[in-house]
């Protein structure tokens, strides 16, 4: 027998689950974004696509793509500005020369380096008043959601 709610059904879109962590997405994306822009000139997706290039050494736009889980164009549109900057490099695949393999420059790493330690102080007082034990369960919950969002 399902267990009682202890919350009324949704009465709206607002109320699902989906569009709540959409809306903390956004909240979150944008303040990264305005201090991003303001302090190392990067948009909120090129630190996604720099971050994964600068930890993962020479990865592949499919894998870039895999790794935060957006479209092919996007990849290249990022990837063409990342070039422009410095920030990236590229190269033919070895193993494939259909492929362009990106790896992080010097300054590309330094600057990831920066934005991450941006993005942990972010990320340290968000979760500042949220007990461990809390943190712990909303990260499984998390774990738990994607997994089940991906069977779908």
């Amino acid at each position: 027998m399902p267990a009682p709610r202890d919350r009324p059904l949704p009465r709206d879109v607002t109320d699902l689950v989906g569009f709540r962590l959409f809306r903390l997405t956004n909240t979150l994306g944008a303040a990264a974004e305005r201090q991003y822009i303001r302090e190392h000139g990067l948009k909120l997706t090129e630190w996604r696509c720099l971050s994964i290039v600068a930890r993962r050494g020479a990865v592949s736009a499919a894998e870039i793509c895999t790794a935060i889980r957006i479209d092919k164009a996007w990849v290249s549109r990022t990837t063409a500005r990342l070039l422009a900057r410095g920030l990236i490099e590229a190269q033919d695949d070895p193993a494939d020369a259909r492929r362009t393999l990106y790896r992080a420059s010097a300054e590309g790493r330094r600057v990831a380096q920066r934005v991450l330690d941006l993005a942990l102080k972010r990320h340290a007082h968000l979760f500042a008043h949220v007990s461990p034990a809390d943190r712990e369960a909303f990260e499984r919950v998390l774990d738990e959601l994607q997994a089940r969002a991906d069977l779908l």
